[in-house]
């Protein structure tokens, strides 16, 4: 639980984040890794500011409550892993908002030192107070991984 206040004594600030998670990863058999995730967390924070309009001065409040989850999987042979991930990421406070992240990945082994892989992900994004920040992405990647 780290608190912190700024070292400047003319900087009134102050901040509070506690983050609780878990995690686990279970694997049955040698070519199968199963994993989860669950996490919760709460940021208080304030700071006095000054309104340029008229230079009095406000205190800015910033709370944040969020949770997430996560999962996945990963199938090893040989030359070949298979790899996927969900989380779900919620964020309530000053800030609301949920994050959905998809994720699977192959890689092949060609020889020792040669590897190549490709990737996809996908994000999707809302605000429940800003809907105009809301979206949705995908990525996709191929890679050349060079071992020694």
């Amino acid at each position: 639980e780290p608190k912190g206040a700024n070292a400047r004594q003319e900087v009134v600030y102050d901040c509070t984040l506690r983050q609780y998670t878990g995690d686990i990863e279970f694997t049955p058999v040698q070519i199968l890794s199963l994993r989860a995730s669950a996490s919760r967390f709460r940021s208080d924070s304030n700071i006095l500011t000054r309104r340029p309009e008229n230079f009095s001065t406000e205190e800015s409040v910033h709370l944040e409550r969020g949770k997430s989850v996560e999962g996945g999987l990963t199938l090893s042979w040989s030359r070949l892993t298979l790899d996927g991930d969900l989380t779900h990421f919620e964020n309530e406070g000053s800030t609301p908002f949920e994050l959905d992240r998809s994720r699977a990945r192959v890689m092949v082994q060609v020889r020792e030192s040669i590897g190549v892989g490709a990737e996809w992900a996908r994000d999707e994004y809302s605000e429940a107070a800003f809907a105009v920040a809301d979206f949705k992405a995908s990525r996709y990647g191929v890679f050349l991984r060079l071992r020694r």
